[in-house]
C-alpha cells in the first residue's frame, strides 16, 4: 500500500515537469489538507497563501496550473443567506489515491 502511493506520489510529482516551483508547493499543501477519504479540502485562498507561504496572486495563478493539469478541482461555494458572498472554495485534490 506504502509502496503504491509513493509510486503514484513520483509519478504525479518528479515525472510531470509542469509542476514546479508554486505549483508544486501548493500541491503538496493542498494533498497535506486533504480528507483522507473524500480528497476534499474547504479553505480560503488566503489561508491557502499563508500555509504556503506564497502570495495570494501566486496561488491563484498556481491553482490555475494545477486545475489544468487536472490535479486540483475547484468548486465555488455561494453563502445561502448573501448570494454575493463567497464562502471558502472546495478543492477536490486528484492524483493520488
Amino acid at each position: 500500500m506504502k509502496t503504491q502511493f509513493f509510486r503514484k506520489f513520483y509519478n504525479v510529482v518528479a515525472l510531470d515537469t509542469e509542476l514546479r516551483g508554486s505549483a508544486l508547493k501548493l500541491y503538496l499543501v493542498l494533498n497535506a489538507l486533504a480528507d483522507l477519504k473524500t480528497r476534499q479540502v474547504i479553505i480560503y485562498i488566503e489561508t491557502l497563501a499563508e500555509k504556503t507561504g506564497i502570495s495570494s496572486r501566486q496561488v491563484r495563478r498556481s491553482l490555475a496550473v494545477l486545475i489544468e493539469l487536472g490535479l486540483v478541482e475547484r468548486v465555488l461555494r455561494k453563502s445561502e443567506h448573501n448570494p454575493r458572498m463567497n464562502l471558502a472554495s472546495l478543492f477536490i485534490v486528484h492524483g493520488i489515491d
